[in-house]
């Protein structure tokens, strides 16, 4: 039997995208830990442990990323990225990431997979704005 916080969320038909969630963690457990939530969820995932090249981002539906790839990411990338939710346990770090760095959301890192994927939920299906969109 799977762990709670590894247990399919009972919740209707996933309507997850076509496009892969790429996941950038390095912590291997919450790695898999997410990865698994977001599979029962439906939704098509691909995991790094570093940042991902400029046609895996290209392609991304939405990307999740700790916070030192998310600064990565906003410092490397010259093009537009897809929407990113950054994991950290932070508070501050995460409403940082969403104010001043252009993050759609933030969720727990080692919070329940049901927010978590609400939130991936929520930044797909919910409007939010790209980063460098208004």
């Amino acid at each position: 039997m799977l762990p709670p916080v590894l247990m399919p969320v009972d919740r209707p038909e996933a309507s997850a995208p076509h496009a892969p969630v790429l996941l950038i963690e390095v912590d291997s457990y919450a790695r898999l830990r997410h990865e698994v939530a977001l599979r029962l969820a439906g939704y098509h995932v691909r995991a790094f442990t570093e940042c991902p090249g400029p046609i895996d981002l290209y392609y991304a539906g939405l990307v999740l990323a700790d916070v030192p790839s998310f600064e990565r990411l906003r410092t490397q990338s010259d093009r537009r990225l897809p929407p990113i939710v950054v994991l950290c346990d932070d508070d501050r770090a995460g409403v940082t990431a969403c104010l001043h760095g252009g993050a759609a959301a933030w969720a727990p890192a080692r919070g329940l997979t049901d927010y978590l994927v609400d939130t991936v939920d929520g930044v797909l299906h919910g409007g939010h704005s790209t980063p460098g969109q208004p």
